[in-house]
């Protein structure tokens, strides 16, 4: 598997949130070094087959996504309306500090089982080496900044989370959202299914496979080695921000997905924040929306959450937007029709 050894009175859970970069790179260090050996070796030819594979595989991914619903609203609490309306940005949240516990270890762990199955070992298999590596190492490469929405902007159990004391759903136009679209930044949905996660993944390592499978290891020294791992990585991400528990599956979640590269330049990477979360600091992205104009604002419609005063509340927005110099006629101020206690 890709995580380390368990230690006397440690879970699995345990060693998967004690993560550290330098645990996992002592890791890499020690599979890698028997391909080590001769550093100077030329670089094999099925590495030159991995610009276009990266390149066919992102084409293929992107591809697959579907059209977005007709609106997307994302649920927030008072200081989350107060801070979008004020910056007109989405803060994108770390997705290791979202509310599912495991967010992207899923694609790890069923990585993992098939690093697992092909029963090959590393030091004498580059392809094995290269996603053991990817796994363990994934965090130091790729960093993953999600914003959540969901197609129902009155969903009761989002208002179970988001509704004490006081929460909102802020609906937005699916063209403004995928707007912010580009090179590093997604809008796609969650995958709950484990089957169809199992299958995503069996067919990712298949495709490397087919390049790496009955390469000779002699070929492969330790660069070229950790170039195919990061390269792996990035392939892995796209499903890694995107897969969820099967638990979640009412949200019905779509995501604004930014994988910040760890390794590789970027021209022109999102800035980066740190706020309070659950009791802990937890990174962000900045994205900013469409400039507010007379006739066009980022927000269709804000839904006012089952509240002790939702008139009250209702008020407080209307007069909020306004003194921020937001049309008030442009933006639908409502409340839910769900009671919540």
């Amino acid at each position: 598997m890709l995580q380390a050894k368990r230690r006397p009175g440690e879970s699995s859970d345990d060693r998967l949130v004690n993560w550290s970069p330098s645990r996992t790179a002592n890791n890499a260090r020690q599979i890698i070094q028997p391909m080590a050996s001769v550093p100077n070796i030329p670089v094999p030819e099925s590495m030159a087959s991995l610009p276009g594979l990266l390149a066919e595989i992102r084409k293929e991914q992107l591809g697959s996504l579907p059209a977005p619903p007709d609106s997307l609203s994302h649920y927030t609490d008072t200081h989350g309306l107060m801070g979008i309306f004020r910056s007109n940005e989405l803060w994108a949240t770390d997705a290791l500090y979202t509310n599912d516990g495991f967010e992207t270890f899923h694609a790890l762990f069923i990585l993992g089982q098939h690093v697992e199955s092909r029963k090959k070992d590393p030091a004498n298999d580059p392809l094995t080496a290269m996603m053991t590596i990817a796994g363990q190492e994934f965090y130091a490469v790729v960093n993953t900044y999600v914003v959540s929405f969901c197609p129902d902007g009155d969903l009761l159990s989002q208002w179970r989370g988001y509704a004490h004391p006081g929460g909102y759903s802020l609906g937005f136009d699916p063209d403004v959202l995928t707007s912010l679209c580009g090179p590093h930044v997604m809008l796609a949905p969650v995958v709950y299914d484990r089957a169809e996660q199992e299958s995503k993944i069996a067919d990712l390592v298949k495709r490397w496979d087919d390049v790496f499978g009955a390469a000779n290891p002699n070929d492969f020294n330790e660069q070229v080695i950790r170039l195919g791992a990061f390269s792996f990585a990035q392939t892995l991400s796209f499903m890694a921000a995107l897969f969820k528990n099967e638990g979640f599956k009412e949200e019905q979640e779509w995501r604004l997905v930014y994988r910040r590269q760890g390794l590789l330049h970027e021209a022109k990477p999102l800035g980066i924040g740190h706020r309070e979360r659950m009791g802990m600091v937890a990174g962000y992205a900045r994205l900013p929306l469409p400039a507010v104009t007379e006739k066009s604002v980022p927000i269709r419609n804000v839904i006012v959450g089952p509240a002790d005063n939702p008139n009250l509340a209702m008020i407080g927005v209307h007069q909020f937007q306004k003194s921020l110099g937001y049309p008030e006629e442009l933006i639908r101020v409502g409340r839910s029709v769900i009671s919540l206690r």
